[in-house]
């Protein structure tokens, strides 16, 4: 969601869903989509790099790597502490060097390196943490995705965890059509009201864990959510 907003932004970008792990394989999916004279160059940190060489992952390796290098070039940022130096090296074991030609270095200046999803992850559930802070790593449109559902912030007490009762809600809402005939507050207030240390906040708790659709549930729900 958070990707197709921020590309929507921009018409040279573009989003490429896909459901396989290896790479070859969501390179071949990738080719299926450009012209015949594109070249695709893929983006990876330096532990990928080393991922994608590994043997564990292939049944035949070398038919695998051989149809993704031919198929892409990819180039290597660096991460945390490692270099051009230990990518040299990797490459240069004897069954990568064929592989060689197809891989580049890309520098990265000191600031980015320890730049990652984990990184962002971490920070998104810093108590307090603003969309301008988080904005160093996440595009607008991720910061506050993270921001606003709480998805990763760690929440010692259930009640009070935002991610996990925005979640209940959209169990809830997908339960039944009788929603489409009431008009509802949005998501954010919903679970706001749900996550109140109050009688109500615990009603709205309570009511959504044993949802189960009856009409009469919903008609319970509306009436919890009333000032809302």
């Amino acid at each position: 969601v958070q990707l197709e907003a921020f590309v929507a932004t921009d018409e040279r970008y573009g989003v490429l869903v896909v459901n396989r792990g290896l790479y070859v394989e969501q390179v071949n999916l990738a080719h299926a989509q450009l012209s015949r004279d594109d070249e695709l160059v893929v983006l990876v940190g330096y532990d990928k790099i080393v991922q994608i060489l590994d043997p564990q992952y292939y049944t035949d390796r070398t038919r695998a790597l051989d149809e993704l290098f031919r198929r892409a070039r990819f180039l290597v940022a660096p991460r945390g502490e490692a270099t051009r130096a230990q990518l040299e090296t990797l490459l240069a074991k004897p069954e990568n060097r064929a592989y060689g030609g197809r891989v580049s270095y890309l520098p990265l200046a000191p600031r980015y390196l320890d730049d990652s999803a984990t990184m962002a992850r971490l920070r998104s559930a810093v108590p307090g943490m603003t969309e301008a802070e988080l904005g160093r790593l996440l595009a607008p449109e991720g910061a506050a995705l993270a921001l606003e559902t709480g998805a990763y912030a760690v929440s010692p007490d259930a009640a009070e965890d935002r991610y996990l009762w925005r979640s209940a809600w959209i169990a809830t809402l997908g339960a039944t059509p009788a929603w489409s005939q009431v008009s509802l507050p949005g998501m954010k207030a919903l679970v706001e009201a749900t996550v109140e240390p109050s009688a109500r906040g615990q009603s709205l708790r309570s009511a959504l864990q044993t949802f189960r659709a009856y009409p009469e549930e919903v008609g319970g729900l509306m009436s919890l959510l009333g000032g809302v």
